[in-house]
């Protein structure tokens, strides 16, 4: 079976970028970078599982070409992709003298990918940005996506943009990391796209499920630049319109009644209002658990 690293090419006109899969292909980092428009300054945003495994070490990979390289490291978990997280992030880019020359690579999982690209999405207005997605989930899923964001309150998703990454490296060798059950919740959304998008797929599936489930690389490349390649297309945003009228669908917004018993300053300052049984803060979110370090230095 095929092993050899392969590209896939997402056509989105002015926004179009390479997805590059195989094994050992964060090996090739800085001149996957560096091919798509130059580098000078990169930030690695990853997490508390994976920095030891793979974020230092990416960084390393810079440093080592020569390129000033910053690690940003929150805390693994769901409770990571906030808005107070993010705008930790956004402050400790500004304290580094991080500026529009700079590029965000999210070392991570699908929280660590989006958190990255929703703060390279508003960064000084935009910045550069590239995933090495580290869970199977990821790499099939939400790292070619181009859909970024953090959660409210009580709501997944309902802050974001979408921000097509610039490049994407998938290395299949970082799945003998990962533990059984981040690895069998990214064979769900694989077999899945199967279902839903490839019949052929789906039966290449049933013949390897032997070597998909032992982790063997060629099963695994091949799996993963199948479902890249069918997401070219089926992961575009497109405007909805309505099936009766033709034209586009529109929601009336309408302000939500004043509250008397405190004012809109404070219930920014806030974040809700204490009167109506509601928390004066942003419960159970978990502040980044920074660990910078510059081109030439570890801590």
């Amino acid at each position: 079976m095929d092993t050899e690293v392969s590209t896939v090419r997402v056509n989105l006109s002015e926004r179009s970028y390479d997805i590059r899969i195989g094994s050992g292909v964060y090996g090739e980092a800085v001149d996957f970078l560096r091919d798509r428009g130059g580098i000078a300054h990169v930030v690695v945003i990853t997490d508390t599982n994976v920095d030891e495994l793979y974020g230092d070490a990416m960084a390393d990979r810079f440093v080592d070409a020569g390129i000033e390289s910053h690690v940003m490291v929150v805390d693994a978990g769901e409770t990571s992709k906030s808005p107070e997280v993010a705008t930790d992030l956004w402050q400790t880019m500004l304290d580094e003298g991080c500026d529009r020359q700079t590029t965000v690579l999210a070392v991570g999982g699908g929280v660590v990918g989006d958190l990255a690209g929703f703060v390279a999405a508003s960064y000084a207005r935009g910045l550069r940005f590239f995933q090495a997605p580290t869970t199977l989930l990821a790499q099939v899923d939400s790292s070619v996506g181009g859909k970024v964001g953090v959660n409210l309150t009580g709501a997944k998703n309902m802050v974001g943009a979408f921000w097509q990454p610039h490049g994407v490296l998938i290395d299949t060798d970082v799945l003998t990391t990962l533990p059984d059950r981040e690895y069998r919740a990214g064979l769900a959304e694989v077999v899945k796209y199967g279902v839903i998008l490839d019949a052929d797929f789906f039966s290449f599936l049933e013949s390897e499920v032997d070597a998909i489930n032992a982790r063997e690389p060629a099963s695994v490349v091949v799996a993963s630049r199948r479902i890249s390649s069918k997401l070219m297309n089926a992961k575009r945003p497109a405007c909805v319109r309505s099936s009766t009228t033709g034209t586009l669908s529109v929601t009336r917004w309408k302000p939500r009644p004043a509250i008397p018993s405190c004012s809109t300053a404070r219930r920014w300052q806030s974040g809700w209002c204490a009167p109506h049984g509601l928390p004066n803060r942003w419960a159970g979110l978990t502040p980044i658990a920074h660990a910078g370090r510059s081109s030439c230095s570890k801590n």
